[in-house]
């Protein structure tokens, strides 16, 4: 989900933007942002969607939708959702460094405002906030 979150956001430092949409895979943005529209709507999305695989204009378009009806947000939330469900799995673990640095990671990935803020070295995180 991270990655297709950062596929809707025109800066990126790792993948160019809009690729999902290029490449025609329907990710939860674009779902959700398609049950949110009604019959003719929805017609004019999918001719757009389809058309993003080869035009620019298709693809800006397509993504004005998604932010329109909120699907980046949505996507945001389903992140949030999943962080939540697996910091509360982790106090299961043992209280220890492992399970603290677990949680720091779930807690970086489900930040969906920024990067990973950790670096990883002999199996150790440093934190460089």
């Amino acid at each position: 989900y991270k990655d297709d979150l950062k596929d809707l956001q025109p800066v990126d430092q790792g993948k160019g933007w809009g690729n999902d949409i290029r490449e025609q895979q329907a990710t939860l943005p674009v779902i959700y942002t398609y049950r949110q529209l009604n019959a003719t709507e929805q017609h004019v999305f999918a001719t757009l969607f389809h058309q993003a695989a080869t035009e620019e204009t298709a693809l800006l378009q397509v993504m004005d939708m998604v932010r329109q009806k909120d699907g980046v947000d949505a996507l945001g939330r389903k992140i949030g959702e999943m962080g939540e469900r697996l910091q509360q799995s982790l106090t299961e673990f043992p209280e220890s460094p492992y399970r603290e640095d677990l949680r720091r990671v779930v807690k970086e990935i489900a930040d969906t405002h920024g990067s990973l803020k950790h670096t990883w070295t002999n199996g150790e995180g440093t934190d460089n906030h």
